[in-house]
């Protein structure tokens, strides 16, 4: 008898254990940009290559988010920007800087793909040509509306991050460019992805219409 109460509660204080126990997160590290699939709910932590803006971008996902802890401590949060299909955050990081990141869904996605991109500085009447899915950001150095167009695209697209933080999507028209134009202050940034539906190089230029802004013109 007294066997049998030792052995039930043997199993009393296993289960409890385990029940009681914190689940640890396996934790990931990564040293370069790529692309990467991880389950919901997992732990990574990016090392910085170079100095420099760091696009993280979520696809192909119903309702993902991100967490970023940096190492003094500070956070920030990345949720879904429209239809609930992804999240984008743009991270400006030190050479060998390290951000603690957690990836998560409030829908139901099981695993999470995204990719991390360095962001290239884009200056104005510069013809670039780039593969599809590039990260670039913009600051004005003067008061204007600036626009933001394609050339001889097959299919492109631009998700476009605002000063304010806020979206806008310009998308192709006629199948072959897209166009946009928006306000930007002078000192003020906008973040973007050119990306093709076809996964087609894109050509796109920025411009300024200085023709309202006599003062510029």
């Amino acid at each position: 008898m007294k066997k049998f109460i030792s052995l039930s509660l043997a199993v009393v204080l296993f289960i409890c254990i385990t029940l009681c126990t914190p689940v640890i997160a396996t934790v990931t590290h990564i040293d370069a940009t790529g692309e990467y699939t991880f389950d919901a709910d997992s732990v990574f932590v990016f090392k910085a290559p170079d100095t420099g803006w760091y696009a993280i971008n979520s696809y192909d996902n119903e309702d993902p988010f991100l967490k970023v802890e940096h190492s003094d401590g500070t956070s920030c949060e990345f949720d879904n920007i429209r239809n609930s299909m992804e999240f984008c955050g743009y991270i400006f990081l030190e050479g060998g800087e390290e951000i603690n990141c957690k990836l998560g869904s409030y829908g139901k996605d099981e695993v999470i793909n995204f990719v991390i991109k360095s962001v290239v500085e884009a200056q104005v009447d510069v013809d670039y040509t780039v593969e599809s899915g590039s990260y670039f950001y913009f600051t004005a150095d003067h008061d204007d509306y600036y626009q933001l167009s394609s050339i001889n695209g097959f299919d492109p697209y631009v998700d476009v991050q605002l000063p304010d933080g806020s979206f806008e999507s310009f998308d192709d028209e006629n199948d072959c460019e897209f166009f946009g134009e928006t306000y930007i202050k002078k000192g003020e940034t906008i973040f973007f992805s050119v990306n093709d539906y076809d996964g087609s190089d894109v050509n796109f230029e920025i411009s300024c219409d200085c023709s309202k802004h006599p003062l510029f013109g």
